[in-house]
């Protein structure tokens, strides 16, 4: 019961930090895609980072690298004239590549 609330505690800012790359150009429908999506990914860091014998007690990475991550690409998917309305995968693209620029520099 309580490792249940504590991944609702720290799973919350992650639907925060999943939506923020895309605020301000996603419908609200889709922002509620990204945060489910985005929940999901949480679980399988949080589950993950154990068996990697990697100590974070407060999730911190599943949160902001997983939820950061996910919402930069999201905004690709679901940002108007993005793929799910048939726009061009450039933006995907441009998008993971600053994602893998972001991961090199940390």
């Amino acid at each position: 019961m309580v490792c249940t609330a504590l991944r609702c505690v720290a799973g919350s800012p992650l639907v925060l930090v999943s939506i923020s790359a895309g605020c301000n150009v996603v419908r609200p429908w889709s922002a509620s895609v990204i945060g489910t999506v985005g929940g999901s990914v949480f679980l399988a860091i949080h589950t993950l980072l154990p068996k990697l014998k990697v100590d974070d007690p407060l999730d911190a990475v599943a949160v902001h690298m997983g939820g950061g991550l996910w919402g930069l690409v999201a905004v690709a998917l679901f940002q108007d004239g993005g793929i799910v309305y048939g726009g061009s995968a450039e933006v995907l693209a441009w998008n993971i590549v600053g994602a893998l620029a972001i991961v090199a520099s940390v």
